[in-house]
């Protein structure tokens, strides 16, 4: 079976300190992986290399066969390689339900029009109600973001990288 996602000689260098050195990983379809060390040993670095967030100095990482090299994060994301940050990344002052209705309005790639509220977009309110079930946050859809603890914001965040059909989450 083709892994998902595999790297090859994965290498990042800072002037003269060497980041990640040489890192090949393979992650097999539909299978969980941890990538564990102590502060400082590269995790961070690696997965901001997986993500797009950094370029790496050599090597490349592939998504389902294709070089993700000359791809920005943005682009990672719409192939279907969602990421979430230690820090949530939610709209703080929007609710639940705002929140997952636009990531779910991006993949769609339907603009905001001014003279049509967005109730009228029914078909976006019922996907992201679903995804919100799937995130266990039925109950929550009208609470304000700011106001979730920090579990049911991260389990927000996922709802939203859901929304945008990921393949692969890099949590």
């Amino acid at each position: 079976m083709e892994p998902i996602i595999r790297t090859e000689n994965l290498t990042i260098r800072f002037g003269g300190h060497t980041a990640v050195s040489h890192v090949n990983f393979e992650m097999p379809p539909r299978h969980l992986k941890s990538i564990i060390g102590p502060n400082g040993a590269g995790k961070t670095t690696f997965f901001n290399l997986l993500s797009g967030e950094l370029k790496p100095t050599e090597g490349d990482v592939f998504f389902k066969g294709e070089s993700m090299a000359p791809l920005s994060a943005v682009a990672r994301t719409r192939k279907g390689l969602g990421r979430s940050f230690q820090i949530t990344n939610v709209f703080p002052n929007l609710t639940v339900l705002e929140n997952v209705r636009l990531a779910v309005q991006s993949k769609e790639k339907i603009r905001y029009q001014m003279i049509r509220h967005f109730i009228h977009y029914k078909q976006l309110i019922e996907e992201a109600e679903k995804l919100i079930a799937l995130v266990l946050l039925d109950g929550k859809e009208h609470a304000i973001a700011s106001q979730l603890s920090h579990g049911e914001k991260r389990k927000l965040e996922i709802a939203m990288l859901l929304a945008l059909d990921t393949e692969v989450l890099l949590l």
